[in-house]
């Protein structure tokens, strides 16, 4: 008879089978899967989490062995791994152990996620099948809008003390034999679009990494569970005003900061070897994924710490961590000045522009519901634009070029902009002729129009009024159409009233 034992040592058998002869012959060199599953299900009832991922991760070693050594006449989508009919395939083993390792990470019990961290089984579906893998810790995270709207603090990605840190640590210790992201595109450029590829795009980052190192698997690990990567909100709730625990902030912005030494490692690691100074296809990725989590308004860097590690040719990326600092100027100067680049200048003040309005929707929101401080209007603070404009004119060497730059943000921008305030900083020995065709007259036209859509709109909104008076009279009127129904002549005890007919 044929024996599976679900213990270790020489116990006796709980399942056991008998074969006939043909049966017995056929199995002596292909290891049966007949009760794998049932067996596995037995160990998981019983608490065996160890030994049922154990079994599998035997059987899966043996069909693959078995496998390589044998001559298959038909595929293995046919008769699976090992050429046996009804035996497993490769992908159906770990996909039922990446479901079982699933559901202990997720099941928030202490020993089953150790189990998972320490166990052969997770760091050789790593190894073999990347993807898969890294899908057992981020399953349990959100992975859209709604979802981060409606977690609860407890299911945090981050929230546990130890456990992120530990996976991070696995991950980079891993190296993936079978990075299926690369097999049948390049670097994930065939799905994206002509933006994407452009090596400036901000929506560079957005392309996924190859998963054929450990650095690649933590930084896609990291992005989900801070939820770049998954579109969490970046507006702020009546929450983000309550005192946060420093601990866990702490522990938040150190995840942070790990994603983000991550991603600078690789872009250094990329770099071209003629010139060091060139990125590779990969490492455009991990600049444009750096560049990406500098400008994420949710991102917890300890900014001043990863400005401190940044090389000096980083110029951008030491621009995006300036503004993180509130040195709005200084990012500037080096944007417009070092790289002589007005459109990236006006990119960053655009993107802060764009914040401060997603701030102010968010106030006004929170206002509505009555979770803002009463008595607290939400007010634009400081103009994007002006400081851009003070750069132009002061730390630009050919003072002629600073003003033509000033005047062409005042123009480009001039729905945005505090346009009183900038007139001010422009010099007194500008002619008006330079100002009046790009910037005053389309300023007028636009404030004229305003006026009167503005008007138009407090029309109708007078109109809606009258219309509800009336209607709210006419309810009033037919609710006190009977003497009956009044409320002062009901006291007076009229008795019933009369009905003509």
């Amino acid at each position: 008879a044929s024996v599976f034992t679900l213990s270790r040592g020489s116990s006796p058998a709980p399942i056991s089978h008998s074969f006939t002869n043909n049966q017995r012959l056929s199995s002596k060199n292909s290891p049966g899967t007949e009760f794998a599953e049932a067996a596995v299900w037995l160990l998981r009832s019983c608490g065996k989490h160890d030994r049922a991922i154990e079994i599998l991760y035997e059987r899966l070693h043996q069909h693959t062995s078995s496998s390589s050594s044998a001559v298959s006449t038909a595929s293995d989508d046919e008769y699976g791994v090992g050429g046996k009919s009804g035996a497993w395939s490769q992908i159906k083993f770990e996909s039922y152990t990446a479901t079982h390792l699933s559901e202990l990470w997720g099941s928030n019990d202490d020993q089953g996620c150790r189990l998972v961290l320490r166990s052969t089984a997770t760091r050789g579906l790593l190894e073999n099948n990347p993807r898969l893998g890294l899908s057992v810790f981020t399953a349990t995270h959100p992975h859209n809008a709604n979802q981060w709207k409606n977690m609860w603090a407890r299911d945090d990605p981050l929230a546990h003390p130890s456990y992120p840190l530990q996976v991070v640590e696995l991950l980079k210790s891993v190296n993936p034999a079978v990075p299926y992201d690369a097999k049948d595109t390049s670097f994930g450029e065939a799905s994206a679009s002509d933006e994407e590829k452009s090596p400036s795009s901000p929506e560079r980052g957005k392309i996924p990494l190859p998963l054929e190192s450990g650095r690649a698997l933590a930084v896609a690990y990291l992005e989900s569970a801070v939820g770049i990567s998954t579109g969490r909100p970046t507006v702020t709730d009546a929450f983000d005003s309550l005192p946060q625990d420093e601990s866990f902030a702490e522990q938040v912005a150190n995840l942070h900061d790990e994603l983000s030494y991550l991603l600078l490692e690789g872009v250094i690691a990329e770099l071209g070897d003629e010139d060091k100074t060139s990125d590779t296809e990969l490492g455009q990725i991990y600049r444009g994924k750096l560049r990406r989590l500098l400008r994420w308004p949710n991102a917890k860097l300890h900014s001043d710490r990863l400005l401190a590690s940044l090389p000096s040719s980083f110029r951008q990326e030491h621009a995006l961590l300036l503004g993180r600092l509130g040195r709005h100027e200084d990012a500037l100067r080096i944007l417009y000045c070092d790289l002589q680049s007005l459109d990236l200048a006006l990119e960053y003040c655009d993107v802060r522009y764009e914040r401060q309005r997603a701030q102010m929707e968010s106030e006004k929101i929170n206002r509505r519901e009555g979770a803002a401080v009463p008595g607290v209007l939400p007010v634009m603070k400081d103009c994007a634009y002006l400081p851009l404009v003070r750069v132009a004119l002061q730390s630009d060497p050919d003072q002629e070029r600073g003003t033509t730059a000033a005047i062409q943000v005042l123009a480009l921008r001039r729905s945005s902009i505090d346009r009183a305030a900038a007139l001010r900083l422009l010099p007194q020995n500008v002619p008006v002729a330079a100002v009046a065709r790009p910037f005053l007259i389309p300023a007028l036209v636009d404030s004229e129009s305003q006026v009167r859509r503005l008007k138009v709109t407090a029309a109708l909104q007078r109109a809606k009024y009258v219309s509800l008076k009336k209607q709210l009279t006419e309810a009033q009127i037919k609710s006190q159409s009977t003497l009956h129904s009044v409320p002062v002549f009901r006291s007076l005890k009229l008795g019933d009233p009369l009905h003509s007919t």
